[in-house]
């Protein structure tokens, strides 16, 4: 009984060491990453993988995807399994130069949402608070 008590104790304490050891970046082969900053100062992070061979005389085909930090390696894989192991299509992703998901949520929202006019901004706080609800009764 007391072995298994310390052997569960030095268990624990091996997976403390080894969570807390820096994390080792995944590399996804045959891709690249770089970052890019707009013309209105933000950067994003770019995710490219390309077909190996010779592009055909049309090119090949490019699909782009938003929330590039955490749909490119999905949508990667997907693509080269469909190819029968090789790209046969560009693969780009764009994302953010982090990996705080806090900073996704914001910049998402920013990027990802037209720009609203004063007016619909005022009805859209008045609907969200409760008075068209309290109005109907």
């Amino acid at each position: 009984m007391r072995l298994s008590g310390i052997a569960l104790i030095v268990l624990a304490s091996m997976a403390v060491t080894i969570f807390a050891a820096d994390p080792t970046p995944v590399v996804i082969p045959r891709t690249e990453q770089f970052d890019v900053k707009s013309k209105n100062g933000l950067e994003y992070r770019i995710f490219v993988a390309a077909p190996t061979g010779k592009a055909p005389d049309a090119g090949y085909p490019v699909i782009y995807l938003s929330d590039g930090n955490g749909n490119f390696p999905t949508v990667h894989s997907a693509a080269r399994r469909l190819s029968m192991n090789d790209l046969s299509a560009v693969v780009v992703g764009i994302g953010y130069p982090t990996d705080e998901t806090k900073v996704h949520n914001e910049r998402r929202s920013f990027d990802l949402t037209p720009p609203t006019s004063a007016e619909w901004l005022t009805l859209l706080r008045y609907i969200w608070s409760g008075c068209d609800r309290r109005e109907r009764q």
